[in-house]
């Protein structure tokens, strides 16, 4: 089974609500490499973000860090790729999130995404919930020092969950760049807006990832629950969502159970069985 590997998304698909991994998923994640099969976890989180919930004994070979900006060879704790976003490009999303009126924070260059600087406009509360869990590394922007940044990892817009008109307008003035509209992983609501920088999101940090490894997208699996996850999941052959997902995601990929009934231990079953 060498040469094949599995993927999967975190928070809402690997990990429980109580954000652990149960213990049928960690067993299953050991067996995996007991089979040889390679590991990968993808993931929102900044590295700082990802180790409140994932130790570095964790069985995992490689790591996706920040929607695609950043991957780790997991074994040896190490960076092998960033994609950060850099001037002018900075100052065009400043731009257009200023004559948007929109709650916004930019997050530094991996791997120092855990420091953020915000700007409120409409007091957003989970946007004030996500400073709070930021906390020693939140700092209030200052919009005239916005072209001494040389680099970001992203911009993170987080509005209310009746603001709809918030994404395609942010789509269509910021492109090139890479705009992905997530769900609030605290209120479960609110719309959270990545803005990352070209074509950086999870399919195509894990494309880069099997070019260096010499593995085809075909001999991989993939599970996801948000719209973050469909670039990583529309990439392979054999994608799940667990039945907590987005309606999108359960109208396209084969659904397994719950994040919170083990749907990734199911996924990875059916997709030995197939192979």
């Amino acid at each position: 089974m060498k040469n094949q590997v599995c993927v999967t998304d975190l928070d809402g698909t690997l990990l429980h609500s109580q954000h652990r991994i149960s213990e049928k998923n960690l067993k299953t994640l050991h067996e995996l490499g007991e089979m040889g099969i390679t590991r990968v976890l993808a993931t929102g989180r900044s590295l700082w973000s990802l180790r409140q919930v994932i130790t570095d004994d964790m069985p995992f070979d490689f790591v996706i860090i920040s929607t695609g900006a950043g991957i780790l060879d997991w074994r040896e704790q190490k960076l092998i790729h960033t994609a950060n976003i850099h001037q002018p490009e900075i100052m065009k999303v400043f731009s257009v999130l200023e004559e948007l009126d929109l709650d916004y924070m930019l997050h530094r260059g991996v791997p120092d995404t855990h420091l953020m600087d915000y700007r409120e406009k409409q007091g957003c509360s989970d946007f004030w919930k996500r400073i709070e869990y930021h906390r020693d590394f939140a700092r209030e922007l200052d919009p005239g020092k916005i072209d001494q940044y040389e680099e970001v990892t992203l911009f993170l817009v987080i509005a209310d969950h009746m603001r709809d008109d918030v994404y395609p307008q942010m789509k269509e003035c910021l492109a090139p760049l890479t705009v992905i509209n997530t769900t609030s992983a605290l209120d479960l609501k609110s719309h959270w807006i990545e803005v990352l920088g070209q074509d950086v999101n999870k399919g195509s940090a894990l494309n880069l990832l099997l070019k260096l490894l010499g593995i085809p997208p075909a001999a991989c699996m993939a599970i996801g629950n948000d719209l973050n996850d469909l670039d990583m999941l529309d990439l392979v052959p054999h994608s799940y969502a667990p039945n907590n997902s987005s309606p999108y995601l359960l109208d396209r990929y084969t659904t397994v159970s719950h994040h919170d009934e083990d749907g990734f231990s199911e996924a990875v079953k059916h997709w030995l069985e197939k192979v």
